[in-house]
Parts: structure tokens; C-alpha cells; sequence
């Protein structure tokens, strides 16, 4: 393919409203966990754990009768458009007389480019970890990815005589100009180079089997100076014509050619590298030939594209390098049916190379090292499911690091043909925090990059699927939801108090899965609903009898019932009843719910008034209530306040007061009127004597009735605080 790969810019995201979800936990069994290797995205041909490569869709139909627009028989060489990085062209070969009977059907090329519409979010992912199943249909285009792009073809290959296959390799240039390597007339598998201009038109064919040594070349590629690689395997046993790689102008001018003797034998596919100025890297992979042992090469060249004069096999000298740094593989069976290599294609922007064998998965090499990092979809089936099919013989890579692959059932009589579509699963989850809570556990993560800021080669995010179960325990459980959602934070519920749970979230695409985050931990709590009420009269709390409030008695009291959530959940106070002033009326304000202790609104105050009657007055406040959501009533919890009304208090006579006609100090005369009263010796007191003692026992007589009356008032005083 063309080696421009210039990042654009991501198409943006059609996402839907983000739906935040409680998840209900409780006993209802759930499927297994989606995160392993017999999962449905695995069945799906998606990619389990971070980095790798899983199907997200594909487009095209077979038609083994017919030319049709969007319909293959024999799906084979791909490229990306270097002009926008995202549309493709695809040819389509007939079978050949060895492949299929007499069928040539296909014999064309058709350009793809991505609808108006163009939906990243678009496929098969159904949530929780699950994707709808597409085998069956019959245009599983329309239900993936693949219905965002739309088929336009460019030319037709059955057009004059054109042998007994159609196009194989296909490449676009800068300028829009299309390169094929298709059969021209005649029997032998004898390629040609044609070359069409943007409108799809056939403007010039070079090459054939003697200029330039084309035998047999399924894979070509266009550098950025419009120059044509291609490959010469012609199975001939003389090291000079073993295989080689070949150049030509856009124009057809035959300007280098590498011959290699055993170094590539067979050449049979070929991709461009990073340019430096005049050096280039080429990559080379090849057939096993006909007489070479059987052994497939993977090498990479650092080539001079200095003009310089050379011989008439390499007209402006070219100079050819192996790269030390690369480890060349070679393997005679090798990662599934490796007796071929059909195409090889490189992303720049991932330092990746991928190479398709005659069956088997795609593979991935790293491009500086040469080292395996593994595989694209499966290969060696016998039917055509998402990402798996018997054998591919294209693939590219576009601007946003999607990697395309033609596919198809089998060799003879296809039964389905398409393009099939890869991307990268999401990154690892990582942030997980668990909080434990009444029966649930509320967790929290960190974001992954969404929308226009997907990483390159990943299919956009799609969702966050949670796992839970009991320590211990081996199966994980899924946290069910309704619908994809983004948000980073969920609450599990329904949970077993006491117990400790296991929790992990996966992040989830169109591709497959991430790596699961970090298993947490934490253990939901018991509920423990509580709450006390506080009763006062005239702002005092009088809970005891000895702690009687006294006031006068039929005065008006002002009541207060203070309740107070002291437990860890919020409840419901259901109603407040005085024993003496019955139903009390809730705040205005007040919506029945305490929060949790500390909580904004964890207390509230009731208010009643009353009047006190005489005598001892005792109330008792009882609140009726239970835990917030639940039905159960729970015990009654009450206050008691005393108090006590209090009549006028008498007022004693005072002993002293010098217009009490009567003495009753004085024993020897309790009344003597005779005795004239005498203020300045005591007599006028009323504290009769006789001799120098009366005086004194009358002053102490009435010291103590004084006194006596001074303790009755303190009594009463006393029972006022």
C-alpha cells in the first residue's frame, strides 16, 4: 500500500446521553464474566486484554455469477486513499481455472469511502460486555461498523482479454493514480502493471514477464515519489531470476531491481518503511518457490535511491542493505499455514508491520526489531465469521490506525467475501476505589480518553462493565445495567453485610476488552438505624420527677421535641404524640427524613404549647419511626417531662411587727395591758420578762418563729427551680 499514513482527525463521536447507573447486587444469578478467553467478545472475534487487535466489522457481499457494486468473489489486494487516509481501493479477482472450476468472475477494482454519517460509535457491542451476533446475516455490513462506508467502483477488469484471473495487488499514489497487477492475455500466470487515473480510466501497462522480471505478483506498493514495488516470484531455479523485488516509474520506466539470489527467493510481497531523504525502507516477504526447500522469509532492506548508473537489470544502481537491526524470520509451517506470505503492510505511526499468509491470522512484527507481537483475527477456517476466515490476501491500514483485511470463506466457490475491519482494544482501567456503604460498595475509576482523543488504532470507547464477588470466591459476577454507559462511578447494592466482595471494572469497545483494573476491596456495612429525642417545657429538661419544673399553676407551657439521627442511615419519623397533648404537628419545612448522623439534615424540632394545671403534671413525648426505604416499623422511642403548677403562697405573720396586741413571748404575762409599751427596752416588742432574762427568751422566741417561717418559704422556693 501507499506509505502515507497522515493522522487526521478523528470523526466525532455520536454519543449518546451518558446514563449514570445504581446497580442492584442482590441475589440474582448474572452471566459469567465477559473478561476471559471463552467470553462472548472472544466468540464475537473481539480482543480480550489491552493492545490487541479485534474485529469491529466489515462490508461487502460474494457474488460468484455477476459484476456487482459492493460484491466480491475473490476480495484480494487493498490500499488506503493517501489523500483523505480513510478511503480505500480493493481489487477483486476472479478464481482462476485452479482455484474454482471455470469462474472469472470479479476482474475489478472498487473505491470505498466512508458515508456521510460516518458513526465511530456505529456496531455490535450491546453492553455489559456482549455483542450481537452477525454470522447468520446476510449483509452483516449493515448491522457493524462496515455500514459506514459506501462502495463506488473504478474499473473493470473483464474489459478486453485479460487471462484467467483478475486484479491481485493494488496501490494508490499521491495523485490519485491507481496501480493493479493483473493478468494480461494469455494462459501463463503472467503479470502485468496497469496503471488508472483518478477517473478510474486505464491509462498505461508496463512490465510483463520479461521487462522487469514479472512473474507473479500479488502485492505491489507506491512510494511517495510515485514509484511502483513490486514483487517477481516466477519460480524459475537460477539465482538471478529466483526472485526479486522490481521499480518503475509511474510512467512505466523500469529504474531498479534487486536480485537476491537465496536471500529472498520467491519474492512475493513487499512494503515500504519510513523515507529519510533518498534512503527508503523496503520490506520483503516470500513464497516458498517451487524448488527452495519450502522456507518463508521476512526481511527488511535499508535502500539507496541515489541515481546512479547501473547495469541494464538495475538501470540507476540502487544499493540494497539488510538491516542488521531487524531479525529476519524464517519458518518453513510457522504461525498457522505459512507457506506464503500474500501481503505485507506497514504503520508508521505504530512501527508495525503486518503480513498475511497463504491461511492462518494475520501477524504483527514489530518494524525496527523484527520480533512477533502477535496476531490479527483467525485464519484457517473454513467459513467466514467475524474476525475469522479461511485465508487473507490484503490488508491496510488507515489514518486512524484501523486495519482492513480482505477475506473470504475458501479458495473454490466462496460462500462469503468482505472486507473484515480491526482495531485496538481500550487501555487498562486503572483508579479503582472502593467505598464501602450500607449493603453496597460505591466505586470510582478514572476516565479513559473518549471521543477525538481515542488513541490511534482503538475503536472509541464504549463502555465500563463492573464485576463483583465474595472474597474467595472463583466466578465473578456482572454488575447489570441496562444500557452502555461511560460514567466513572457506580454503586453496587444488595450487597451481604460483614462480608468482604472483590470488585474489578473493564473498559470495553467495539474491539473487545481492556485489561481489567486492579481488583479492590471493601466490605458493606450493616445498617444501624438510631435516633433520640429530647423533650423540654419553657426551655427547660425536666426528665425526672425530682426534676419538676414548677410554674404558676394554669400558666401556658411552650414544648419542644427535639429528634436527632445518631445511627449510620437516614430514617423516617413517622409521627410525634404527646401523652397529654396528643398528635404534635411536624415543621412545615420538614419532608419525614433524617439524614445519617452527620448529615446536613440529621435533626429536626417539633414545637407544642400547653397549659400547666395545678399540681404535679408529667408528659410523655413517643416517636414513631423506621429506616429510610424500607416499610418496617421500628421501636417507638419516647422522653418523659415533669413539672408542677403552683397556687398563691400565704404570707406568715411577723412576730415583730409592734401592732400585735399580744405577746406570746412573755410566759409570765401573755397579756398586760397595764404594761406600758417600751420600744427602747424591748417591752414594746411584745416579748414580755421578768427580770433581766424575759427580755432575752422573748427575743430568741421570736428569732425562732422567724426562722421557721424563713424555712417553710424556702421549701416552696425549692420547688420552683
Amino acid at each position: 500500500m501507499t506509505n502515507t499514513h497522515a493522522r487526521r482527525g478523528r470523526a466525532t463521536a455520536i454519543v449518546g446521553a451518558a446514563i449514570a447507573l445504581t446497580l442492584a447486587g442482590s441475589g440474582a444469578a448474572h452471566a459469567a464474566s465477559p473478561i476471559d478467553e471463552t467470553s462472548d467478545a472472544a466468540a464475537s472475534g473481539r480482543g480480550v486484554g489491552s493492545g490487541t487487535y479485534g474485529f469491529i466489522g466489515s462490508f461487502g457481499t460474494v457474488n460468484n455469477d455477476d459484476q456487482a457494486l459492493g460484491a466480491f468473489n475473490h476480495p484480494y489486494g487493498i490500499d488506503v486513499d493517501p489523500r483523505d487516509g480513510t478511503s480505500l481501493v480493493i481489487a477483486d479477482s476472479g478464481n482462476a481455472s485452479w482455484e474454482g472450476g471455470s469462474k472469472q468472475s470479479g476482474h475489478s477494482a472498487q473505491w470505498v469511502s466512508r458515508v456521510a454519517d460516518f458513526d465511530p460509535l456505529r456496531g455490535q457491542y450491546a453492553g455489559n460486555g456482549r455483542y450481537l451476533d452477525t454470522n447468520s446475516a446476510a449483509s452483516p455490513g449493515e448491522t457493524s461498523f462496515g455500514a459506514n462506508y459506501a462502495f463506488d467502483q473504478i474499473w473493470d477488469g473483464r474489459l478486453g482479454a485479460r487471462g484467467n484471473s483478475g486484479a491481485r495487488g493494488i496501490a494508490m499514489a499521491q495523485d490519485g493514480s491507481v496501480f493493479l497487477s493483473a493478468p494480461d492475455a494469455g494462459g501463463a500466470p503472467a503479470m502485468k502493471l496497469f496503471k488508472l487515473n483518478s477517473a478510474g480510466i486505464e491509462e498505461n501497462s508496463f512490465g510483463y514477464w520479461t521487462v522487469g522480471r514479472m512473474g507473479w505478483n500479488p502485492d505491489i506498493e507506491v512510494d511517495s515519489r510515485g514509484n511502483v514495488y513490486t514483487p517477481t516470484m516466477d519460480g524459475e531455479t537460477t539465482p538471478e531470476n529466483q526472485g526479486s523485488v522490481s521499480v518503475f516509474t509511474a510512467d512505466g520506466e523500469f529504474i531498479a531491481r534487486y536480485l537476491t539470489g537465496n536471500e529472498i527467493p520467491g519474492a512475493h510481497s513487499v512494503a515500504l518503511g519510513k523515507e529519510d531523504g533518498d534512503t527508503i525502507e523496503v520490506f520483503v516477504a516470500t513464497a516458498t518457490g517451487k524448488t527452495l526447500g519450502g522456507t518463508v522469509h521476512l526481511k527488511k532492506f535499508l535502500v539507496d535511491r541515489s541515481v546512479g548508473a547501473g547495469p541494464a537489470n538495475n538501470p540507476q544502481n540502487w544499493t540494497w542493505e539488510l538491516d542488521p537491526t531487524f531479525t529476519t524470520q524464517t519458518w518453513k509451517s510457522g504461525l498457522g499455514d505459512a507457506k506464503a506470505t500474500f501481503a505485507l503492510d506497514y504503520d508508521p505511526t505504530l512501527n508495525e508491520l503486518y503480513q498475511a499468509p497463504k491461511s492462518g491470522p494475520i501477524q504483527r512484527f514489530d518494524a525496527i526489531s523484527g520480533a512477533l507481537l502477535g496476531t490479527i483475527g483467525t485464519g484457517g477456517t473454513a467459513a467466514l465469521k467475524d474476525g475469522a476466515f479461511s485465508h487473507s490476501r490484503g490488508i491496510a491500514s488507515d489514518a486512524d490506525g484501523y486495519v482492513f483485511a480482505t477475506a473470504q470463506s475458501g479458495a473454490t466457490t466462496p460462500t462469503r467475501a468482505a472486507v473484515q475491519i480491526f482495531a485496538l482494544t481500550p487501555d487498562p482501567t486503572i483508579g479503582l476505589v472502593a467505598t464501602a456503604g450500607i449493603g453496597e460498595v460505591s466505586l470510582a475509576w478514572d476516565a479513559l480518553p473518549t471521543g477525538e482523543a481515542t488513541p490511534y488504532g482503538q475503536a472509541q470507547l464504549r463502555d465500563y462493565v463492573v464485576e463483583y464477588r465474595e472474597t474467595g470466591a472463583e466466578a465473578w459476577t456482572l454488575a447489570p445495567k441496562d444500557a452502555p454507559s461511560l460514567e466513572t462511578a457506580l454503586t453496587v447494592s444488595g450487597l451481604t453485610p460483614d462480608t468482604d466482595y472483590e470488585f474489578r471494572v473493564t473498559a470495553f469497545n467495539e474491539a473487545g476488552s481492556g485489561d481489567p483494573s486492579e481488583v479492590a476491596v471493601a466490605t458493606p456495612l450493616a445498617a444501624l438505624p438510631e435516633i433520640t429525642v429530647v423533650q423540654t417545657g419553657d426551655g427547660v429538661v425536666a426528665a425526672t420527677q425530682d426534676d419538676a419544673h414548677a410554674v404558676a399553676a394554669d400558666t401556658e407551657v411552650d414544648f419542644t421535641y427535639e429528634i436527632t439521627s445518631t445511627g449510620n442511615v437516614a430514617v423516617d419519623i413517622d409521627s410525634v404524640t404527646d401523652s397529654v397533648l396528643g398528635a404534635v404537628a411536624a415543621p412545615e419545612d420538614f419532608d419525614g427524613t433524617l439524614d445519617a448522623a452527620g448529615g446536613e439534615n440529621d435533626s429536626v424540632v417539633f414545637t407544642a404549647s400547653g397549659e400547666i394545671p395545678e399540681g404535679d403534671y408529667a408528659s410523655t413525648a413517643t416517636v414513631e419511626w423506621s429506616q429510610a426505604g424500607t416499610a418496617t416499623a421500628l421501636d417507638p422511642v419516647t422522653a418523659m417531662w415533669f413539672g408542677h403548677g403552683e397556687t398563691d403562697p400565704v404570707v406568715p405573720t411577723d412576730p415583730t411587727d409592734p401592732t400585735d396586741p399580744t405577746d406570746p413571748a412573755d410566759p409570765k404575762d401573755p397579756a398586760d395591758p397595764a404594761t406600758p409599751t417600751n420600744p427602747g427596752d424591748g417591752k414594746g416588742s411584745g416579748l414580755a420578762s421578768s427580770g433581766g432574762g424575759g427580755p432575752l427568751l422573748g427575743i430568741a422566741a421570736g428569732t425562732l418563729l422567724l426562722l421557721l417561717a424563713a424555712g417553710i418559704l424556702g421549701v416552696r422556693r425549692a420547688r420552683t427551680k
